[in-house]
């Protein structure tokens, strides 16, 4: 941060912490047929351009999931606070892209992500 705006993100997720409403999807989510989270207990996010707008922020950077790092883009609603900063954005991304390629008849291709950082759930 530089006064109040966001220069930089760099983040590291536990992928041990997704979770879905249905603890059986949940569990399946973390096997080795999607996240495979022994196998990579992290997802890394690593900003490298960040553009301020009226409507929000548009981040750029590298994400790193099931041992691929892509680069991605989405927009972003940043706040700060006395207590912090706050940031909640909503993207999707290609699983395919990322190997996670469990079968592609039956799961869509395109998953969507809500990201909050800077507020416990």
């Amino acid at each position: 941060m530089d006064g109040k705006a966001l220069k930089s993100v760099s983040l590291e997720i536990d992928t041990a912490s997704l979770f879905t409403q249905f603890d059986m999807l949940t569990t399946h989510l973390k096997s080795p047929d999607f996240f495979e989270v022994r196998r990579f207990p992290t997802a890394k996010f690593e900003s490298t351009k960040i553009e301020s707008g009226s409507g929000g922020n548009v981040i750029t950077g590298k994400l790193t999931l099931h041992g691929v790092t892509k680069e991605v883009i989405f927009p972003a609603k940043v706040e700060v606070t006395d207590a912090g900063l706050k940031l909640v954005s909503e993207f999707t991304i290609n699983r395919l892209e990322f190997g996670i390629n469990y079968d592609p008849k039956k799961v869509e291709d395109k998953v969507a992500l809500t990201v909050v950082v800077g507020e416990k759930s």
